[in-house]
């Protein structure tokens, strides 16, 4: 039986009452419902973990990693609030960890099982996001949704290029397995931890 419930796993920092929350209304607000609209007009399902009411503890919720465990791939908005935030790190580790267990290795823009999307903050990411080639969002960070705006219009085709990745992702997305819940984190977990200083220029440089 597929132990699989969602295509995708959406990974991003939740709102704080940091300065700095990681632009979380926004990304609900603006990108992700045409960013599942455009994936429900593809030939896979378009079932889209969003968690949006996480109660504060120092603990990552059990049942957070049980969603990620029981999607295919993840989608992960990065900034220098998403590194600093350790559930965020963790998301991103334990799908790491399962891409590096199923040898499912991406190149340039031929992702694996994480489809990164850069935000915001600059490009002085962790060693193990760093060769990853980012979509560049950067420029539409903030933008409002108007069906009259042109930054809005490119945003949409972006998510467009986006969506077509996640498809490509979830050819490759290996059967689940039960021991994806057994997995440790902890040394990508670690090397995830944010620099001291971000810049604000583009990863990929």
């Amino acid at each position: 039986m597929d132990g699989y419930e969602y295509e995708v796993f959406i990974s991003y920092k939740r709102a704080s009452n940091e300065r700095s929350d990681g632009g979380s209304d926004w990304i609900r607000e603006v990108v992700l419902p045409p960013l599942q609209e455009i994936l429900t007009s593809t030939s896979y399902d378009d079932r889209m973990f969003v968690d949006e009411d996480i109660q504060k503890g120092a603990r990552w919720p059990a049942v957070l990693r049980n969603k990620l465990t029981r999607s295919r791939v993840l989608v992960a908005f990065l900034s220098a609030a998403y590194f600093k935030s350790p559930w965020c790190r963790r998301e991103l580790a334990l799908m790491l960890k399962r891409e590096e267990h199923e040898k499912i290795v991406g190149q340039g823009k031929n992702y694996g099982l994480v489809i990164p999307i850069w935000i915001a903050d600059g490009d002085s990411f962790p060693t193990p996001v760093k060769p990853i080639n980012c979509f560049d969002f950067n420029q539409f960070y903030l933008v409002c949704r108007s069906t009259d705006s042109k930054s809005y219009e490119e945003l949409i085709q972006e998510l467009k290029k986006v969506v077509n990745s996640i498809c490509a992702s979830l050819e490759k997305a290996p059967d689940w397995r039960s021991e994806w819940n057994h997995f440790e984190e902890k040394d990508y977990f670690n090397k995830l931890r944010p620099k001291r200083s971000f810049q604000r220029n583009n990863p990929r440089s």
